[in-house]
């Protein structure tokens, strides 16, 4: 079901982290974080609106792969933190 009270989660950002990625469930479903990391890190820093656009699009491609013609909310943002 739906719910108002969203997952949180506070994590200590190191030099080592290059970007945070947040997403709506619609991504998540069907997309690992891990995969999402691995998909956003092969554009770098310059192209994070490209990651941002493939990841969503994967997400879409995705939902129509499992679900024929149902798909969630798709919502992504990718913050490029440095270049660690």
């Amino acid at each position: 079901g739906v719910s108002e009270v969203p997952d949180v989660v506070s994590v200590q950002v190191t030099e080592e982290a290059k970007f945070a990625i947040v997403c709506s469930d619609g991504v998540w479903e069907f997309i690992s974080s891990q995969e999402a990391v691995d998909m956003v890190a092969g554009f770098g820093k310059a192209h994070v609106q490209d990651a941002t656009d493939s990841l969503c699009k994967e997400a879409w491609k995705r939902w129509i792969d499992e679900e024929g013609n149902v798909v969630d909310d798709i919502t992504a943002i990718v913050v490029w933190l440095n270049d660690a």
